[in-house]
C-alpha cells in the first residue's frame, strides 16, 4: 500500500524517505509524524520552497481510494487537496501505534529519528493501511499458490505455509477475506476454467468435466449448474456467459490468463477493539462436539458440579476450536469453562485445568448469540488486516458477562477473544 502509494512508476522516483518525528499535540498526547517525500529523477526540476512541516494526509480505504492529502502551505486548516500535485511534494502521515513496522519495498527506507507515545484515535492511518496491504498480499501468493496447483490437492497446511498464515486460524482468516473457504475456492476455479475452456477450447462436456476434477458428467453439470445456474452444454452459446463468483466472493478469476485478482474491503474500522493480556485462569472445563448453540447442557453440568462441591465459580467462557463456517455443525468442538479453583475430584468427563496467560484482541459483541459468527468474520476481515497484530496458534474465546436466564437476548453482552501473537519485544 504505502509502496504504491509512493512509487507513482518507478521512472519517477527516486529517494524516497519515511522518517518518524515527535511532535507536540495541543490536546495531550504526541502524534506520530511519517514523512514521505517523492522526488522526481529528473534534475531541473526543484521542490516547492514551502517545507511544509504541518502536512499531513488522512486514509479512508485500504486500497488508497478516497483518500485525502493537505499539500504544502496549506496545513490542518487550509484547504483540503488530493493527491500532491506534484512527485515532489513532502505528505505527513500521522500513525496510531508506535511504529514497529517495516517494509521491503526497494524505493521505501524507514529512519526512526524519534519515539512519541501514540495518539488515542485516528480516522484511518497508513500503517493500518500498510499492515492490510502485507495480509493481502500473502493472500494473493496463497490464491496464486491455489492457482498454479489447480489440478492437485491442497491442504490447509499448504495454503497457510504459503500465506504465513497462522495454520489454526487459517481457514477462518482465509474465508473471512475471500468470502470463500479454500475447498470452495479451488471447486469454483476448477468449475470457471471449465467454463471457459468449453467456451473457447470447445471441449467437450465430458472432457470438460474430467478437466474439473468430475467422476462422472452427471455429477460435473449438478456443478455447474449451482455455480452459474445452466447447464454446461448451453455455456458455450450462452451471451452474456453468466458468473460463478457469488456476491460474497472476492477473488476474480482470470483463466484464459491464469491469473487472479482479490477484492479488498473498502471503508474505515467500525468495530471498538481492544488489546488486553489475560493472566492465567484456573478452570473446570468440559468437552462438546455439536454445534456451538448447544454447549449450554454442559454449563449447566459444570455449575451442578460446583454447587454440589461448595465451589463458587467466576468468569464462564467457551473456546472455540473450529471455525463454523468452514465445519459442519455435527463435528464443532468447544469447551466449556467456568473459572474455579477446587481441590475436589470432578467427576468423568469434566476435567480441572489452567487456561495459559496470553494477549488478546476482545471486541464486546452486544446481542443474541447467534450473531457472534458474523461478528467474528468482520473481526477477522476488517480489523485484523488492519491492525498490525498477528493471531496466535490457540483458539478464540467467548467470555459471557452477562446471563441468558435474567437478560432480554438483545442486551448479552459477550467479549469475543481473539488470540494474538506476543507483541514484537514484549
Amino acid at each position: 500500500m504505502l509502496g504504491q502509494f509512493l512509487e507513482r512508476g518507478r521512472d519517477q522516483v527516486s529517494d524516497e524517505q519515511i522518517r518518524v518525528v515527535p511532535v507536540a499535540n495541543e490536546s495531550g498526547p504526541r502524534n506520530i509524524l511519517a514523512r514521505a517525500a517523492l522526488r522526481p529523477r529528473d534534475p531541473a526540476r526543484t521542490p516547492p520552497p514551502n517545507g511544509s512541516e504541518a502536512s499531513h494526509a488522512r486514509w479512508r480505504s485500504p486500497d488508497h481510494r478516497n483518500r485525502q492529502a493537505w499539500t504544502p502551505g496549506a496545513g490542518p486548516g487550509g484547504g483540503m487537496e488530493r493527491y500532491p500535485r506534484e512527485p515532489s511534494d513532502p505528505v505527513h502521515f500521522r500513525f496510531e501505534h508506535d511504529l514497529s513496522w517495516s517494509t521491503r519495498d526497494p524505493n521505501v527506507e524507514m529512519r526512526t529519528i524519534g519515539q512519541a507515545e501514540p495518539v488515542t484515535a485516528c480516522d484511518s492511518v497508513v500503517m493500518r493501511a500498510a499492515t492490510a496491504e502485507s495480509y493481502y498480499r500473502r493472500l494473493s501468493r496463497a490464491v496464486d499458490f491455489i492457482v498454479r496447483r489447480l489440478d492437485r490437492p491442497c491442504s490447509v497446511e499448504d495454503v497457510a505455509a504459503e500465506a504465513a498464515f497462522s495454520r489454526f486460524h487459517c481457514q477462518r482468516m482465509f474465508r473471512a477475506m475471500t468470502g470463500e473457504s479454500i475447498a470452495e475456492l479451488v471447486r469454483r476455479l476448477r468449475l470457471e476454467r471449465a467454463a471457459w475452456r468449453l467456451r473457447h477450447e470447445r471441449l467437450s462436456v465430458t472432457e470438460a468435466a474430467f478437466d474439473a476434477g468430475y467422476e462422472s458428467t452427471e455429477s460435473f453439470s449438478r456443478a455447474f449448474r449451482r455455480g452459474c445456474g445452466i447447464n454446461p452444454s448451453r455455456y458455450g452459446t450462452a451471451w452474456p456467459p453468466p458468473p460463478f463468483a457469488g456476491p460474497a466472493a472476492r477473488v476474480r478469476y482470470y483463466p484464459g490468463e491464469a491469473r487472479t485478482e482479490i477484492d479488498t474491503p473498502i471503508g474505515d474500522i467500525d468495530m471498538d477493539v481492544r488489546i488486553e493480556t489475560l493472566d492465567d485462569i484456573d478452570v473446570v472445563r468440559t468437552h462438546h462436539v455439536g454445534p456451538y448453540n448447544e454447549v449450554g447442557a454442559c454449563f449447566e453440568r459444570l455449575f451442578a458440579w460446583a454447587a454440589g462441591v461448595g465451589a463458587r465459580p467466576g468468569r464462564v467462557f467457551t473456546l472455540s476450536w473450529d471455525d463454523p463456517d468452514t465445519v459442519e455443525p455435527e463435528k464443532l468442538r468447544s469447551d466449556a469453562c467456568l473459572e474455579l479453583q477446587t481441590s475436589a475430584e470432578p467427576p468423568p468427563g469434566i476435567e480441572i485445568d489452567r487456561i495459559g496467560s496470553g494477549r488478546y484482541a476482545v471486541h464486546t459483541h452486544r446481542g443474541p448469540y447467534d450473531g457472534i459468527p458474523e461478528t467474528y468474520r468482520h473481526l477477522f476481515a476488517s480489523w485484523l488486516p488492519q491492525s498490525g497484530e498477528e493471531p496466535d496458534d490457540r483458539p478464540c474465546m467467548e467470555l459471557y458477562r452477562n446471563s441468558p436466564v435474567d437478560t432480554a437476548p438483545a442486551e448479552l453482552l459477550t467479549d469475543l477473544c481473539l488470540p494474538l501473537r506476543t507483541a514484537p519485544g514484549g
